[in-house]
């Protein structure tokens, strides 16, 4: 946890992808008063829709069928 904690935010400001470089750094880690409940996190704010991949996997609004996963 140390080295992420002294290092994460050098490496992802020398990132040549923008959205990764000017990533947010959430949870208690980078910032002791963080409440999230996040440990450590990187919000890059890149969306994502998942609707297609896990329907292809068979999973529902609900988390059942092939596989249950829990994708946030």
């Amino acid at each position: 946890m140390d080295f992420i904690h002294e290092n994460a935010k050098a490496v992802m400001k020398g990132a040549p992808i923008d959205y990764v470089r000017d990533a947010k750094l959430p949870g208690s880690l980078f910032d002791p008063e963080d409440s999230s409940g996040l440990v450590s996190s990187v919000d890059t704010d890149f969306f994502v829709d998942h609707a297609e991949p896990l329907e292809a996997l068979g999973v529902d609004s609900i988390g059942t069928g092939l596989a249950s996963w829990r994708v946030t």
